[in-house]
């Protein structure tokens, strides 16, 4: 873990990260809400984020697909 920075829409956010690419998910069975954590980790942009994280950064509004930088 570290500590990153994360602009979304205009606002930032200091978070600890984990950097992980889609063997993750070959090596431990860990469960998503939506869409295939094998597939998204194949793209070094996405991100996982964990559902507490999401209404966090996002609220009301859809995280899937939303620009964080």
């Amino acid at each position: 873990e570290q500590q990153g920075f994360l602009t979304i829409a205009d606002k930032q956010f200091s978070e600890e990260v984990t950097f992980a690419d889609a063997s993750l998910f070959t090596m431990f069975i860990l469960p998503t809400k939506q869409g295939d954590g094998t597939k998204i980790l194949q793209t070094p942009s996405n991100v996982i984020l964990s559902e507490e994280t999401a209404a966090r950064f996002f609220g009301e509004a859809e995280p899937v697909g939303s620009p964080c930088a």
